[in-house]
C-alpha cells in the first residue's frame, strides 16, 4: 500500500526510512519486531527529489506477525523533512557508511527529532541478551535510562548501566600519581551511579551497573561489542550547541557494531498499552 504525498499522518507508532524497495533490510526487520513487542502500527517511509512512479511492497516473509497496522508510503520531499513530519513514536533508519547523503539524513534526524531515533547497522548480529545504556546523570540521561528500562524488560534481557569517568586530582598525589587514585574514585563513582539510578526508576535489583575509567565514547564502542542495543540520551539544543552535544550520538551510531538509541529530552516514550 503506497501513501501519496497528501496522505493524512495520523499517530505513526514506528516508523522506519527505507531507500530502496525491500523490506529484508535490518533496519526494517528491526522496526517490524519492535512494533510487535510494544504493539504499534508500523509505517514504512521512502522519501524522493524527482517525480517518479514509485511503489514500497511489503514481503510478507520478511516481516514477523505484528498486532498492529502496517503501511507503506511514498513522499515526495527531502528524505529528513518527510521522515521528521511523521509523529512517529520511534524512529528508525540504517546506518549507511557509504553513502553520504544517507548519512547526512540520519545525522539531521539524531539531532532534530522528537522522539527515539535508532539506527541499525547494516549487518546482523546474534542477539546476546543485553541492552547498553550510556549515562552522565544529566537530565538527557534520566530519559534514556528509562527508554532503555523499558526497552529491557521488552525483551527479557539484562540491562547495563554505564557511566565513564577519567580521574580528578584531589590531592598532589593523585598529581604526580594518578593510577593510584583510580581504585578509590571508581568505588565512589559506582556508588553515585546506584545511588542516582535508584532516584529514576524503581527498582534497579536486576539492573548491572559499570564505572569503566577511559573517555565515554571509547567505553561504550566496547560495550557495544556485547550489546543487542546501546542507548544515549540527546540534549534539546540549536546552533552550535545542537553540533557539540550531538556529536556523540552520531560517532556512536556511525562507528557501533550494534543498533543505537538516541532519546532526547522531549521524547514521547512508546510504551505498551496498559
Amino acid at each position: 500500500m503506497v501513501g501519496p504525498e497528501s496522505a493524512e499522518r495520523s499517530a505513526a507508532g514506528v516508523v522506519v526510512g527505507v531507500h530502496r524497495v525491500a523490506t529484508a533490510d535490518p533496519p526494517v526487520r528491526w522496526a517490524a519486531d519492535e512494533a510487535r513487542r510494544r504493539h504499534l502500527p508500523l509505517t514504512l517511509v521512502h522519501a524522493w527529489r524527482e517525480h517518479l512512479d514509485i511503489e514500497v511492497t511489503l514481503s510478507a516473509d520478511a516481516l514477523p506477525d505484528l498486532d498492529g497496522p502496517v503501511e507503506a508510503r511514498a513522499a515526495h520531499g527531502r528524505a529528513a523533512a518527510v521522515l521528521l513530519g511523521y509523529p512517529a513514536d520511534l524512529l528508525v533508519l540504517g546506518a549507511h557508511s557509504g553513502t553520504l547523503h544517507l548519512r547526512h539524513v540520519t545525522r539531521l534526524c539524531l539531532h532534530q527529532a522528537t522522539c527515539p531515533v535508532v539506527v541499525v547497522p547494516e549487518a546482523d548480529r546474534p542477539p546476546v541478551g543485553r541492552i547498553v545504556v550510556g549515562v552522565d546523570g544529566a537530565d538527557t540521561s534520566r530519559e534514556a535510562l528509562l527508554w532503555a528500562a523499558e526497552a529491557a524488560a521488552l525483551r527479557g534481557v539484562t540491562l547495563t548501566v554505564v557511566q565513564a569517568w577519567q580521574v580528578r586530582p584531589h590531592s598532589p598525589t593523585d598529581v604526580l600519581h594518578p593510577r593510584s587514585a583510580v581504585p578509590t574514585q571508581q568505588a565512589a563513582a559506582q556508588g553515585r551511579l546506584r545511588s542516582w539510578a535508584e532516584s529514576v526508576v524503581a527498582d534497579t535489583s536486576a539492573i548491572d551497573f559499570y564505572t569503566p575509567h577511559g573517555a565515554p565514547l571509547d567505553m561504550l564502542l566496547d560495550c557495544a561489542a556485547d550489546a543487542d542495543l546501546v542507548v544515549i540520551g540527546r540534549r534539546s539544543h540549536s546552533g552550535l550547541r545542537r553540533v557539540l552535544h550531538g556529536a556523540a550520538g552520531d560517532s556512536l551510531s556511525a562507528l557501533a557494531p550494534c543498533p543505537v538509541a538516541v532519546v532526547p529530552t522531549t521524547a514521547r516514550h512508546a510504551k505498551r498499552p496498559v
